[in-house]
């Protein structure tokens, strides 16, 4: 049995405002390339420099991505080494995703059960 801890989800009219209540010193955002031509990425990093944060964006992202284009999102998500907890937001709704915090949600295997 495994648990995870979900992030918290934020949506809505005025989400992104959200963003500047976010305490830490490095943001992730990974989103795709279109998602930053059409500039809905630029108005997330704005938030998250609002909070007093350094962004990094990556926009690599890809439906069905390679197993080596995830291997080069982990990669330099550990080189940018964000800080803080996970604060996923829009995403689904059609705006990029933001990772404010480590790569992978908090796993750990339960007790087992037979």
């Amino acid at each position: 049995m495994w648990f995870f801890k979900t992030p918290e989800i934020v949506f809505g009219e005025d989400a992104l405002f959200y963003l500047e209540e976010l305490r830490g010193q490095r943001a992730f955002v990974i989103t795709d390339a279109q998602l930053r031509r059409l500039g809905l990425v630029r108005r997330v990093e704005e938030h998250l420099r609002r909070a007093g944060m350094e962004v990094h964006v990556f926009d690599m992202v890809e439906p069905n991505p390679t197993v080596d284009l995830v291997r080069i999102g982990a990669d330099v998500i550990r080189a940018f080494n964000p800080d803080g907890r996970g604060a996923p937001a829009p995403g689904r709704d059609g705006g990029p995703r933001v990772r404010h915090g480590g790569a992978q949600p908090d796993r750990r295997p339960g007790p087992h059960r037979s």
